[in-house]
């Protein structure tokens, strides 16, 4: 965390085009809850109150309700 920490104004700014349109962060993790993009992505949406969804093997995961869809 200490990286992403110290990348603020890059945050600042994925969050301003998130504000815009539709945003979508890729990996290729597998399991999100080892991906950096996870990190990120509740970032920016700590800046924007924007929900996270991500997409698996297994369907949809609403990170905010922490269940499937």
């Amino acid at each position: 965390m200490n990286h992403l920490d110290r990348q603020q104004a890059a945050i600042q700014h994925l969050a301003k085009l998130a504000m815009k349109k539709p945003t979508v962060l890729l990996c290729y993790e597998a399991d999100f809850n080892r991906c950096h993009r996870t990190y990120v992505a509740r970032a920016v949406a700590e800046h924007t109150g924007s929900s996270i969804c991500h997409i698996t093997s297994s369907g949809l995961v609403n990170e905010a309700a922490g269940r499937s869809i």
